[in-house]
């Protein structure tokens, strides 16, 4: 992870905070107590770098996170999506598939009830009904025949 612009200046802080302890132990009468409170103040201000620090830091995590959550949910809307049209695809070949099952079972009913030329007639239409300009699909009456 990067790090933070405000790190150098903790640092610097600290150094400061440093500074201001070493003045503390050597004696120089009333200027003592003015940089007691320096140190103090350098010292708080410290530790208010640090929990400023880990809260950017935790926002920074909170956006990526954000950012991971938001690219989830547009990958779900997209399979969503595909899933409806694949679902639909899928309704249209069943579909497809019970009617040409159903004209089949017409066709056999015809050849059982003794209509055979009908039922044939009735197949050479159906047949010619699906002609393609792609060869592997252009049969007509029972053979093959290349466009």
């Amino acid at each position: 992870m990067k790090h933070s612009p405000r790190l150098p200046l903790f640092i610097f802080l600290q150094a400061i905070c440093a500074a201001a302890g070493a003045v503390l132990i050597s004696p120089h009468g009333g200027r003592l107590i003015f940089y007691g409170f320096l140190a103090l103040s350098c010292v708080i201000t410290g530790i208010m770098d640090v929990f400023v620090y880990a809260l950017i830091k935790k926002a920074s995590q909170s956006r990526a996170l954000e950012e991971r959550v938001r690219v989830a949910a547009d990958q779900l809307k997209i399979q969503e999506s595909y899933f409806q049209e694949l679902t639909a695809e899928v309704q249209k070949y069943r579909k497809l598939r019970h009617d040409q099952i159903n004209y089949l079972n017409a066709q056999l009913g015809l050849i059982n009830m003794g209509e055979a030329d009908k039922a044939k007639e009735l197949l050479h239409e159906r047949i010619g009904s699906y002609h393609s300009d792609n060869c592997v699909f252009n049969v007509r009456g029972g053979k093959f025949r290349p466009s």
